[in-house]
């Protein structure tokens, strides 16, 4: 396993997976968000629970991928060598814990 995770090719689809969850998710939900925003002046009162329920939605995968991304930066960032393997330690990680 440990021959896999340090090869070239690992640490290029590592910086690929990073970059398109930074433009896919990262740049375009907000973007989607922002257009609801600018459509509710045009909802129709009946429909405003539902616009607002999708407008939950969108935050709530907005929140979601917020955290994603940066734990996958944080693992690019140790693919790439940007920082070391056994520095960083993630919210609610155990401190006397090995890393394994």
């Amino acid at each position: 396993r440990f021959e896999r995770k340090d090869s070239s090719l690992m640490t290029a689809c590592g910086v690929v997976l990073w970059f398109g969850f930074l433009v896919l998710r990262m740049v375009n939900v907000p973007l989607v968000f922002l257009g609801t925003v600018k459509d509710a002046p045009y909802v129709l009162p009946e429909e405003m629970l539902h616009f607002r329920g999708g407008q939950a939605s969108v935050l709530v995968i907005l929140a979601m991928s917020t955290y994603w991304f940066y734990r996958l930066t944080i693992g690019m960032l140790k693919q790439v060598g940007l920082i070391s393997r056994k520095k960083v330690r993630m919210a609610g990680h155990d401190e006397n814990k090995k890393e394994q």
